[in-house]
């Protein structure tokens, strides 16, 4: 299983377009945050942004599985990467020690 982390970002966006387009066959667990559990204020256009692209994302024919929770709680991302083989992590870098 392939899990992603920032899939509602813009470089999310690309990355599930494309798989979209090549038919991707492989099981995907993104991880996405609720609103209430950013660390930066988001403004309502990046929210609705942000809800355009995981729109986008649920209604493809990709094999997704979304788990809801935030990067910083690490309980979260070890229960995150059960079953995972690769994370590719798109979110921002300040995530990156707790990847």
């Amino acid at each position: 299983m392939l899990l992603v982390t920032g899939s509602t970002g813009n470089s999310g966006r690309y990355f599930f377009e494309k798989l979209s387009k090549e038919n991707y066959a492989g099981k995907i667990r993104c991880i996405v945050r609720h609103d209430s559990q950013t660390t930066i204020k988001l403004s309502k256009k990046r929210r609705e942004f942000s809800k355009d692209n995981l729109d986008f994302i649920k209604k493809s024919r990709l094999d997704v599985e979304f788990v809801y929770g935030n990067l910083q709680d690490k309980k979260f991302l070890m229960s995150s990467l059960v079953g995972v083989k690769t994370v590719l992590h798109i979110a921002g870098i300040h995530h990156s020690r707790n990847i």
